[in-house]
């Protein structure tokens, strides 16, 4: 399920659970995720933690490898603006 959430649209290809992960840490962390790895690793993170996979009283370490300039490329804007 991890690899289903997590390379659903493809290389390079926002997801909509990308896109609200990029959203929700930007907003409540003043962290700023890549549409193409980081994203879509929060956002299968964020889904085992909604779906109790992750329990409340577990540590995780999230490695954020970078990959911002990403963000300002023409199909990231396109996907965000779709939403």
């Amino acid at each position: 399920e991890f690899r289903r959430v997590l390379f659903r649209s493809g290389y390079g290809i926002p997801t909509p659970g990308g896109l609200e992960a990029i959203e929700l840490l930007a907003k409540t962390e003043a962290v700023v995720l890549d549409p193409c790895y980081t994203s879509k690793a929060m956002a299968a993170l964020i889904d085992h933690v909604r779906k109790g996979i992750v329990q409340p009283d577990q540590t995780i370490v999230f490695v954020h490898t970078g990959g911002m300039p990403a963000v300002f490329t023409s199909s990231f804007v396109a996907a965000w603006q779709q939403r």
